[in-house]
C-alpha cells in the first residue's frame, strides 16, 4: 500500500459491517460480538495500527480475528482512519485471492473524502 509521507504512522484499520465502501454500514466494525472488540482497547484506542516510511510505503501485517473466518469477510469494506484527524481515508472492498482463502482489496479513497492525502495499492 502506498500511502502519502504524510500518513506516516499512527492510522487505523477496520473490516466493517457494509459491503461497499458507498455504504460501510452501521458499526461500522464488523466482529461477531462474541468476545472483546478486535479493533479497538480500552479508551477507543485502537489495536490495529499501520506504520509507513518516510516515502509512504506500508508493508504492516495484522492478524485479527473478529469472530469471522475468511467466507464470512469476504465481500465486506476495508477501511482506513489517517492518525491525524482527516478520519476515513481508504476503503476498498475484500475478495477471494487466489485459490486459497486469502483475501485482498484493491484500495482507493473513502467516497467523500476531500482531504489532501494521496492513497493507492492493495492490502491482502
Amino acid at each position: 500500500l502506498s500511502l502519502d509521507a504524510a500518513c506516516l504512522s499512527g492510522g487505523f484499520v477496520a473490516i466493517s459491517s457494509g459491503t461497499s465502501c458507498s455504504d460501510i454500514g452501521p458499526g461500522p466494525y464488523y466482529d461477531d460480538n462474541s468476545m472483546s472488540n478486535p479493533w479497538f482497547g480500552m479508551g477507543f484506542s485502537p489495536r490495529i495500527v499501520y506504520e509507513a516510511s518516510e516515502e509512504g510505503f506500508s508493508n504492516s501485517a495484522w492478524r485479527v480475528d473478529n469472530g469471522f473466518g475468511s467466507q464470512e469477510n469476504d465481500g465486506h469494506a476495508f477501511i482506513m482512519f489517517d492518525g491525524y484527524g482527516e478520519g476515513l481515508v481508504v476503503c476498498g472492498v475484500l475478495g477471494v485471492a487466489g485459490d486459497r482463502m486469502l483475501l485482498a482489496a484493491e484500495m482507493d479513497v473513502y467516497p467523500g473524502y476531500e482531504g489532501g492525502l494521496n492513497v493507492a495499492g492493495s492490502v491482502r
